[in-house]
């Protein structure tokens, strides 16, 4: 598999993650140095991305489009726009942003250093 498409995968692979509120595969697909970033502002390390995920169970649905992804070296780049149904507080809310993901190759695995989320 190229470096392109296992990276592909692996941001698809969080999706999944993230849609199953899944602990253990989140803590596989994040570095360690993790900056998550919202198109809000709020910045979380991998210990509060996962336990917001784990603990809030806020997404419902997760659609991806219009994705692509470079290398670089040992670094890769990943656009894409996020479409999301989420529930905060017992709220439900929609959103339509696009996201910037860096990741980088860790042995023979691609996790996630950081992403942003912004409006678009």
């Amino acid at each position: 598999m190229s470096d392109e498409v296992a990276v592909a995968k692996s941001s698809l692979d969080l999706v999944e993650a993230m849609l199953a509120a899944d602990k253990a595969h989140l803590a596989s697909l994040l570095s360690d140095q993790l900056s998550y970033g919202h198109q809000g502002g709020v910045i979380q390390s991998k210990a509060a991305f996962i336990n917001m995920i784990v603990v809030k169970k806020p997404y419902k649905s997760i659609t991806i489009t219009e994705a692509s992804t470079s290398i670089a070296g040992n670094n890769a780049i990943v656009r894409h726009a996020f479409a999301a149904e989420f529930e905060d507080d017992g709220k439900k809310g929609a959103a339509k942003i696009g996201a910037l993901e860096v990741w980088v190759k860790d042995g023979e695995h691609w996790k996630l250093l950081a992403r942003q989320g912004f409006r678009i």
